[in-house]
């Protein structure tokens, strides 16, 4: 029977998620295992798990890119810790630059209105996700959903000053989910709604 002091949460991840990030510290996927850790605790597993679970409680807010990123986040530390695997391996070399961070830019403005993916973005690359994911971070100094989400704001913007698409219109345009998944990251990025931005256009 549960009561209000149990704690726990259970995930599962695709297998081809776990597969990919194993690939990833040069091993082969068949000569890794998960080891059964019990009363060990994780306090970064924790906290992701529970990012995880928020969002999803919560519908979704910031996108399928930032849900990938986390799941990502918990396969790696998953390898890297509590896996055959050992110690987590160094980040990857390199950087993100060049005509490939350009291809990865204009993929990213292309598609800013649908539901990116980081495996799409991934494929584009030319890289697995995770060094995706870090060496875009390494090359633009900021996380790549949170640069998704800036380019979103910014179309945002420049429609509802330029355009007279209504504001959940411009919303779908901008790649947001609803009307007011816009209007929070509006008010956390540029410190006004979109109603106030149309107001004073």
């Amino acid at each position: 029977m549960l009561d209000e002091n149990d704690t726990d949460l259970l995930l599962s991840l695709p297998q081809a998620l776990l597969d990919s990030t194993v690939l990833d510290t040069g091993c082969a996927a068949s000569l890794v295992e998960l080891r059964n850790r019990h009363q060990i605790r994780d306090s970064e597993l924790e906290t992701l798990c529970w990012a995880i679970q928020r969002e999803m409680q919560a519908g979704y807010p910031s996108g399928r890119l930032y849900l990938d990123g986390l799941g990502l986040a918990v396969a790696s530390r998953l390898m890297t810790r509590h896996s055959s695997v050992g110690n987590a391996p160094e980040a990857p070399n390199g950087v993100l630059s060049g005509h490939r961070l350009k291809q990865v830019l204009a993929f990213i403005e292309d598609q800013l209105a649908e539901d990116l993916s980081l495996d799409q973005i991934a494929a584009v690359a030319g890289l697995s996700p995770s060094h995706t994911r870090t060496l875009f971070r390494r090359a633009t100094r900021i996380p790549l959903h949170q640069f998704i989400i800036q380019r979103r704001v910014e179309l945002g913007r420049s429609l509802l000053l330029h355009s007279s698409l209504s504001i959940a219109e411009i919303a779908q345009t901008a790649g947001f989910a609803h009307q007011s998944h816009m209007a929070r990251h509006m008010r956390r990025i540029l410190g006004v709604t979109p109603g106030d931005l149309r107001r004073n256009s």
